[in-house]
């Protein structure tokens, strides 16, 4: 359950059951972090900047999706640098976007949850990297909301 949970809270933030969290607050998880975001925002870079928080949730995707793909035992073709290839959205491609990092988020928490032990080392490691992939990905994105006029 403790991957599990922390997983599903960088994602989804507060449980509903819950009164409190193990690092998220309230409204901070990526979700909520970029369900309310317009495509224009999620695509400002500043100057110095390197990445737009729409290419962090591009990345992020990226990744789920490799991590998936391990799980279903498929040796995806993996292109680390071309993840970040794409920094600005069209509304259209933003909300694509963000369904395609649920359906991903969705699966993979799936696995989580089903995964009391995991099979092997490896295994374990997957699953802590990928939890703290996200968690670091999370903080970039809370990070540059204010850049792009949020906060």
């Amino acid at each position: 359950m403790g991957l599990s949970e922390l997983f599903r809270e960088v994602f989804e933030g507060v449980a509903p059951e819950a009164s409190g969290t193990w690092f998220v607050q309230g409204k901070e998880a990526i979700f909520d972090a970029v369900q309310q975001l317009p495509a224009a925002d999620a695509s400002v870079r500043k100057c110095g900047m390197s990445a737009s928080i729409g290419a962090h949730v591009r990345h992020l995707c990226y990744y789920l999706q490799l991590f998936n793909a391990n799980l279903r035992e498929e040796n995806p073709d993996s292109d680390w640098e071309g993840s970040w290839a794409v920094q600005e959205f069209d509304e259209e491609s933003w909300q694509r976007l963000r369904e395609e990092l649920r359906e991903e988020y969705d699966f993979a928490v799936d696995w989580y949850r089903s995964e009391p032990t995991y099979v092997d080392d490896e295994q374990a490691i997957y699953a802590i990297a990928n939890l703290a992939h996200a968690a670091y990905h999370l903080g970039a994105i809370r990070a540059l909301l204010p850049v792009a006029g949020r906060s």
